[in-house]
C-alpha cells in the first residue's frame, strides 16, 4: 500500500529558514513578506520543494520571467510561459512541477499582512472570487513593463537599510499593485466572457459567491444560502468544496472576518455598531467569535 503524504502547511517563518540554502537571501519584512529572484529558482528546483501538494500560509504571486514550468493549484493545473503569472490565494493547494529551464520571481505576503492593505471590500471580495475560480493571468508587453517597475520599488523597499516605515511603504505599494493587477484581471474576464458559463458546478459556486458578497455581513447559515439556491445544504457543500477546496462555512467565514478586519481597521463604528452591523446579537458573541477565527479580540485588533 502506498503511504499517504500529509499536505505539510508552510509558514513564511518556515521559508525563511530554508531560505538559508540561498546564496543570496530572499529579502523579507518580518514573517510577513518575502521576496525572491531569477536567481533563487535554481535552489528552489534542487530542494524540491513544494513538489509534493502543500499549503503556504501566504498569498503568493508568482511571474514566469522565460521558459515555461507547470503549476497545480487545487488540483487545477496551470501551464505558465513568459508574461504569465499566478496568483495564489492563502490556504490553497500548490504543487510546482520543475522544468530545467525557467525562470520565476515572485512575492509571498502572509494573511495578516494583506488583511491590513487599504483595499476596501467591496473591492476585495470579487476579486477574491474572480482569483479562487481562475488565479492565471497573461500580460501585454506594456503590462509587463508596468510590473517590472512595481517589483523594482519592491525589492528597493525591501533591500533598504533603513527600517523606518518599511512595512507601512511596502503596504501602500502591494495595495497599488493589488487594485492595477485586479483592473487587468477584471478587464481580461469581461473580454473573454464567463468560461465556466457552461459548467453547472462552477456556476453554482459562482451563484454562491455572488449571494455572499450580498448577504455575508447579515448572513452566516449555509441553509440560507443554500435556499436562494433552491439545493439542499448538503449538496451545496459537496459543490463548493469540491470547485474551490472550502466549505460554504470557511467561506463564509472569511467574508465575514475579511468585512470584521476591514471595519474595526478603516471605520469609525465602535465595536459594539460593528457587531450589530454584522448581525451578531452581543458584542460578547462577536468577540468570541472574531477571536476564535484570528487570535485576537477585536479590540486588540483594532488598536495593533
Amino acid at each position: 500500500m502506498t503511504e499517504k503524504k500529509e499536505i505539510v502547511t508552510y509558514s513564511l517563518s518556515d521559508l525563511k529558514q530554508l531560505g538559508a540554502q540561498f546564496d543570496n537571501e530572499p529579502e523579507s519584512i518580518d514573517d510577513d513578506v518575502i521576496i525572491f529572484r531569477e536567481s533563487d529558482v535554481d535552489v528552489l528546483r534542487e530542494s524540491r520543494l513544494f513538489t509534493y501538494p502543500c499549503r503556504i500560509d501566504a498569498a503568493i504571486f508568482i511571474f514566469c520571467e522565460s521558459g515555461a514550468m507547470s503549476v497545480s493549484v487545487n488540483l487545477k493545473t496551470y501551464q505558465l510561459t513568459r508574461g504569465m503569472a499566478l496568483l495564489v490565494l492563502t490556504g490553497n493547494i500548490i504543487q510546482v512541477h520543475y522544468t530545467d529551464h525557467f525562470r520565476v520571481r515572485g512575492i509571498l505576503v502572509s494573511s495578516e499582512f494583506m488583511c491590513n492593505t487599504m483595499i476596501e471590500s467591496k473591492v476585495a471580495m470579487p476579486l477574491r472570487r474572480q482569483f479562487q475560480s481562475d488565479c492565471c493571468l497573461s500580460f501585454t508587453d506594456e503590462q509587463i513593463s508596468e510590473l517590472d517597475e512595481y517589483y523594482a520599488l519592491f525589492f528597493r523597499t525591501l533591500s533598504c537599510p533603513e527600517a523606518l516605515y518599511k512595512s507601512e511603504t511596502f503596504r501602500s505599494l502591494i495595495t497599488a499593485a493589488l487594485y492595477r493587477i485586479g483592473t487587468i484581471f477584471v478587464s481580461k474576464i469581461k473580454a473573454e466572457g464567463n468560461r465556466s458559463a457552461n459548467n453547472r458546478q462552477m456556476a453554482l459556486f459562482e451563484r454562491f459567491m455572488q449571494l455572499l458578497e450580498t448577504h455575508h455581513a447579515t448572513e452566516r447559515n449555509i441553509a440560507f444560502y443554500a435556499d436562494r439556491l433552491f439545493l439542499t445544504p448538503k449538496h451545496v457543500s459537496k459543490v463548493i468544496l469540491e470547485v474551490s477546496g472550502k466549505t460554504p462555512t470557511q467561506w463564509i467565514d472569511e467574508y465575514v472576518v475579511l468585512e470584521a478586519k476591514s471595519l474595526l481597521k478603516y471605520s469609525n463604528l465602535t465595536i459594539q455598531e460593528i457587531a450589530d452591523y454584522l448581525n451578531f446579537s452581543t458584542q460578547s458573541v462577536f468577540g468570541k467569535y472574531f477571536k476564535h477565527k484570528t487570535g485576537l479580540s477585536p479590540r486588540e485588533y483594532k488598536a495593533s
